[in-house]
């Protein structure tokens, strides 16, 4: 199941809910209360569908996590070889 996304964040859902808002009311000419709401699922699925292909930060930070631990073990072994 795709979870809500906020479209602020999208900028091309944005665009997506103003081409439907501006193809529903000057070409097609539906009223403004049925291309609104119409507007916003628009932009909310566009939102979600471009969220969803995103990678996820938690398995980003999951797979860096060693790489940074080991280079701060290699940096704190430098700095302590440096003191002495």
């Amino acid at each position: 199941m795709i979870k809500l996304a906020n479209p602020i964040y999208y900028p091309i859902a944005v665009l997506m809910g103003g081409i439907t808002l501006i193809a529903g009311v000057r070409l097609v000419g539906l009223s403004n209360k049925i291309i609104l709401p119409t507007v916003a699922v628009v932009t909310v699925v566009t939102a979600s569908v471009l969220k969803s292909r995103e990678p996820e930060a938690k398995k980003i930070a999951q797979q860096q996590l060693p790489q940074e631990v080991e280079l701060l073990k290699v940096s704190s072994q430098n700095l302590a070889i440096k003191a002495e």
